[in-house]
């Protein structure tokens, strides 16, 4: 069977655990969909201003990390299914793509503006924000 749905999608992730997939692209929306059932659990909707161009999870399925022509980086809580921090314009052109180490330790970015970077990624199990910390590396 085959999930069937409009627009373009510009990103593609599955879950570590196999149980969910999350699509986005050129409707502003992330959906996170069931693996198995192939049913839509959910949709973060107008999760960016401008096409979702890439998705990273962390390896223990808690945060789901979108990026965007919007030239922002923003980080979600699965759980509460909120924000939990954003990078305003870091990047001073589209953000291509985003990938998070193994440990939960860094994402990185890249962009139309030539460059690549590299993010201290600390999260915060207090309700309190995550703290990127910005480091370019080329």
């Amino acid at each position: 069977r085959c999930v069937q749905e409009t627009g373009t999608w510009g990103s593609v992730v599955i879950s570590s655990d196999d149980k969910y997939f999350f699509t986005a692209g050129t409707d502003t929306h992330i959906k996170v969909w069931d693996l198995n059932k192939k049913e839509l659990v959910y949709t973060f909707k107008e999760a960016h201003s401008d096409i979702i161009t890439g998705l990273a999870l962390t390896s223990d399925n808690k945060y789901l990390a979108s990026v965007s022509y919007d030239k922002n980086l923003k980080l979600w809580d699965l759980s509460t299914r909120k924000v939990v921090q954003i990078k305003w314009e870091d990047h001073q052109s589209s953000i291509f793509s985003v990938l998070i180490s193994k440990d939960n330790s860094y994402i990185v970015t890249s962009s139309a503006d030539k460059t690549v970077k590299l993010w201290s990624l600390q999260i915060k199990e207090q309700k309190r924000p995550s703290t990127f910390l910005n480091s370019v590396i080329a």
